[in-house]
């Protein structure tokens, strides 16, 4: 006999634990079906550490998202008691023409946020970790920082348990059918049924979703700690902020030394992938642009790599999040909330899930990130 849900989530990182914990908070009867274990690897939702900034010059629908995400993993914070972020202003740079930077110097994206266009003398003088051509410029968020990903993840489903919510793990989804009254979840070693079930299994929702093609692609991403040569503190936190560079028509990204080293890596570009075969071995073939990168804007910390990860991003067409219902199934909620900037979102987006599950509604704004 079936086992019986209000709500069943699938997927039990960052997306799927903070909707969890929203569903449970509410008295809503919730399980959370896992295909690995615990706080595992094998996804979008570890990596020590994470950006968050309020300036998202990707949409202005973002920034203004991010304003509730950042009062969200506040709350989380002090409901949890563990320290989940730090700030350390975030230095965005590079050529002005670039579409990540160029929005910045709009007077829609100024009106919006608290931050300061910089000339790259000033930038250098204040940060002299970096290079930046004279050509160049420079945005300095100060609300910017850093989420520790684990602790975040950990927080949620601890939280969640306590509100009631059920975890399986290692219990992979093998099919979900919808019908009109509920939805029949088989796994490999059982059957559920919930009134609501929530698709959140970031690259494995595309195989979760097989009767629609969403678009949805995998990216394998290579991120890396390097030992600074500079041994003065000056990449430590309080010296050093979080970074985005558009380098030369890439993105690179990064994070001052928290005990590791200074993780950089490059913001997309990674080889497609499937996410149950992803080439986890990372090769001196993933560190070139990087090092490369290092030498020419952050020359002191192109030094040893002292640790490396693979990741994965979950990409949609247009490179905005789905969220919303699957088109024949109007209890079945899909959740895409990656393509590479998702984590710093999931303190909103599980608020945001939780809401459409059952009420079917959201007083956020989240007309971006419909299937139409």
């Amino acid at each position: 006999m079936s086992e019986k849900y209000d709500v069943v989530v699938i997927g039990s990182g960052i997306v799927g634990a903070s909707t969890a914990y929203n569903l449970a908070k509410r008295g809503v009867s919730t399980l959370v079906l896992e295909r690995f274990g615990p706080n595992h690897t094998n996804g979008s939702s570890h990596g020590k550490s994470r950006i968050i900034r309020s300036a998202n010059p990707e949409n202005i629908a973002y920034t203004r998202l991010a304003k509730s995400a950042f009062d969200r993993w506040g709350e989380l914070e002090a409901e949890s008691g563990s320290p989940l972020m730090i700030k350390t202003g975030g230095l965005i740079f590079g050529d002005r023409k670039d579409r990540f930077i160029s929005p910045f110097l709009s007077d829609a994206m100024k009106s919006e946020l608290d931050y300061e266009i910089m000339s790259p003398s000033n930038a250098m003088a204040l940060f002299p970790q970096f290079t930046i051509g004279s050509d160049e410029v420079a945005v300095y968020d100060p609300s910017a920082g850093i989420l520790f990903p684990e602790r975040c993840v950990d927080s949620y489903s601890s939280l969640a348990r306590g509100f009631g919510a059920e975890f399986h793990f290692n219990e992979e989804v093998l099919r979900w059918d919808a019908a009109s009254d509920c939805v029949a979840i088989e796994t490999q070693s059982a059957s559920y049924k919930a009134g609501r079930v929530v698709l959140a299994a970031g690259a494995w929702n595309a195989k979760l979703i097989s009767d629609v093609d969403l678009g949805l692609r995998c990216e394998r991403q290579v991120v890396f700690w390097f030992k600074p040569n500079d041994d003065s503190g000056s990449f430590m936190p309080g010296s050093m902020p979080v970074f985005i560079c558009c380098d030369y028509g890439r993105h690179f990204y990064g994070f001052p030394d928290l005990g590791d080293g200074v993780k950089a890596a490059q913001h997309h570009g990674g080889e497609a992938a499937d996410p149950d075969s992803v080439r986890r071995a990372v090769g001196k073939d993933d560190e070139g642009n990087v090092r490369a990168f290092l030498g020419r804007r952050i020359p002191a910390a192109d030094g040893t790599v002292t640790g490396s990860s693979t990741c994965l991003y979950t990409n949609t067409p247009t490179g905005d999040f789905i969220i919303d219902f699957h088109p024949k199934h109007s209890n079945v909620l899909m959740v895409s909330a990656c393509c590479g900037m998702g984590f710093k979102f999931a303190s909103i987006t599980g608020e945001i899930a939780a809401d459409l599950a059952m009420a079917g509604k959201t007083e956020h704004d989240i007309s971006l990130f419909g299937l139409r």
